[in-house]
């Protein structure tokens, strides 16, 4: 095989592309069973938003009412649609949300889960972080990046219990959240080292989003009521009030059959269960850059060899 790079024409034996071939695959294999070398799971549930289904309108059902009639009806229809369809979204969006996230951190105190290194479970508490060679050069980092922007206070020694958000980022990584283009179910899955606790971690989520959602639907209507209520006291027309005191009843009437009633945002089709087969991750972008790199650190190895041999001593 012969390359020409500017004037320098060297031919490639059948070694040399060997070598192009074999150490850039050798070292994408030795990514992948150091990626795999530790065991992860991949522990999957299905579920539902329990949304009011819309039933089609049929062909000819509006053949007894007249022109505008009909118009305020499929529009009432689809309105009713679009808002079937947005409270769908906008429930499946609460699963991935920082602010849900945050509240099922700190409902199940996850955060020994999350991070179990740093965590002493026979004394229950934090451990101090590691002081490794890394360790001190984030500290210097951040020493230096503190006196560049202007801040002179002394430095707070960080405490030894992870943040908030560091937990939230590291579940969100892990967490996944799909929708079945045909079905239209909802995939929850989780990819974790212990089989049996992702399992846990997963059924807990769908439960605590019932209870979240329902929670945040009864302080909307509180806070509608209590708006109202200045709108009434503020209000000078006797109509206008009545119409409003209305409104307030027919809340209210709906925060106490939200509390008596059962129903729940999503409805469980396939719980989560511990799988027995270990999850074989490959990082498409490792890989791909990895095979890159190796390549050109191989090839240009090749020709350093031939512009030596070709060049004069």
């Amino acid at each position: 095989m012969r390359i020409k790079i500017g004037r320098i024409r060297f031919h490639l034996t059948r070694k040399e592309i060997a070598r192009l071939t074999v150490i850039p695959t050798l070292a994408c294999v030795l990514l992948l069973f150091y990626v795999n070398q530790k065991p992860l799971y991949k522990i999957k549930s299905t579920i539902t938003p329990s949304n009011p289904q819309i039933e089609n309108m049929r062909r000819g059902a509006l053949k007894n009412h007249n022109r505008s009639s009909r118009r305020v009806i499929r529009f009432h229809f689809r309105q009713q649609q679009q808002h079937s369809a947005m409270s769908y979204h906008a429930k499946i969006a609460i699963l991935k949300s920082h602010q849900f996230i945050e509240s099922f951190i700190n409902e199940y105190t996850l955060k020994p889960t999350l991070f179990p290194k740093r965590w002493d479970k026979l004394n229950k508490r934090w451990k101090k972080p590691e002081s490794g060679f890394l360790n001190i050069i984030k500290s210097n980092i951040r020493k230096a990046i503190r006196l560049l922007s202007g801040n002179k206070t002394k430095l707070r020694k960080s405490t030894l219990e992870p943040s908030m958000a560091r937990a939230v980022r590291f579940l969100l990584k892990k967490l996944v959240v799909r929708i079945q283009k045909t079905s239209g179910f909802v995939n929850v899955s989780l990819i974790w080292r212990d089989a049996g606790e992702g399992a846990h971690i997963v059924n807990n989520i769908t439960d605590f989003a019932n209870i979240y959602i329902a929670q945040e639907k009864h302080k909307k209507t509180q806070l509608m009521i209590g708006r109202m209520d200045e709108m009434v006291s503020k209000e000078a027309y006797f109509t206008v009030r009545k119409t409003l005191q209305n409104k307030i009843e027919n809340l209210k009437g709906s925060l106490i059959l939200n509390n008596t009633n059962l129903n729940s945002a999503f409805e469980v089709i396939d719980p989560a269960w511990a799988p027995e087969t270990q999850y074989f991750k490959v990082p498409k972008m490792r890989l791909i850059l990895l095979f890159l790199i190796s390549f050109a650190m191989t090839f240009l190895g090749i020709a350093r060899r031939h512009y030596k041999e070709v060049s004069p001593s």
